[in-house]
């Protein structure tokens, strides 16, 4: 029985004799590289998970994970937000350094975003002449055009001089708005009216109130807009045709004699 229990006990001494404590001291250094330009890739985390370690890579692209185990079989994982993931298994002896190249294969592309932009809803009084309006009051001015609009009227000076008064203002307390170029000549005072045609313009647009801020310090009182007709979209051609005419009649009065040749 002592025999049997000598043997084993020398049987096992042998078996454990010839054998090491496992290294876990290994360390692991390796350089993040971008595959086609050779820049190093920085902030690229790595991370093996059989050991529960990881790092970052730095400016440079280099990191380094400590403490691995030898002769341990790991699988390196790298990941970087521009590039795929990569994968590799790794098995060390002793203190290495590798270098890694990842494929940039994950950059964001062009990205367009096209929709039609909601205009807001006003918050000051408008009024707009659409074209049919416009086609009523062929062969009128400006001040004519506008005066059938509620709180604007016209000043006259003359027999072709009028100017639109928006709510008792005029001259350069109005701003004139024609195909976004603010006209200068409705400063110049009441005897000048603004040489603009209403008949070039697709609508025209009075904004009262506050809203006319946006068009500068001559708006104080409000804004006339006028707005071109919208381009063609398409090939070819068209266009409009106004025909006017004025007409004048003599009117001769003549005295019918007394009755009767009383005076």
């Amino acid at each position: 029985m002592l025999n049997s229990k000598a043997c084993l006990t020398g049987l096992c001494l042998l078996y454990f004799l010839p054998m090491k404590a496992q290294d876990c001291h290994i360390a692991l250094r390796g350089h993040i590289l971008e595959a086609e330009s050779g820049l190093p890739l920085t902030f690229a985390t790595v991370s093996i998970q059989e050991a529960g370690k990881g790092a970052v890579s730095d400016e440079n692209g280099y990191f380094v994970i400590p403490d691995l185990c030898e002769r341990t079989l790991y699988t390196l994982a790298i990941h970087h937000v521009e590039c795929a993931h990569f994968t590799q298994a790794v098995s060390l002896t002793e203190n290495t350094e590798m270098e890694f190249r990842l494929v940039h294969d994950a950059v964001l592309k062009e990205v367009l975003i096209q929709e039609k932009a909601i205009a807001p809803a006003p918050t000051q009084a408008e009024n707009v002449v659409s074209r049919s309006d416009l086609a009523a009051t062929q062969g009128l001015n400006l001040g004519e055009t506008l005066k059938k609009i509620p709180g604007v009227s016209v000043l006259n000076s003359g027999a072709t001089v009028a100017k639109p008064v928006i709510q008792g203002l005029h001259s350069n307390r109005i701003a004139i708005v024609s195909d976004g170029v603010t006209l200068q000549s409705q400063q110049w005072g009441a005897d000048h009216a603004p040489e603009i045609d209403p008949f070039s313009a697709g609508q025209i647009k009075v904004v009262k109130g506050a809203a006319g801020v946006q068009y500068g310090v001559g708006a104080m009182a409000g804004v006339v807009v006028l707005e071109p007709a919208p381009l063609r979209e398409r090939a070819g051609m068209d266009g409009w045709l106004s025909l006017g005419g004025l007409a004048m009649v003599w009117v001769v009065y003549s005295p019918l004699p007394p009755i009767g040749g009383q005076r």
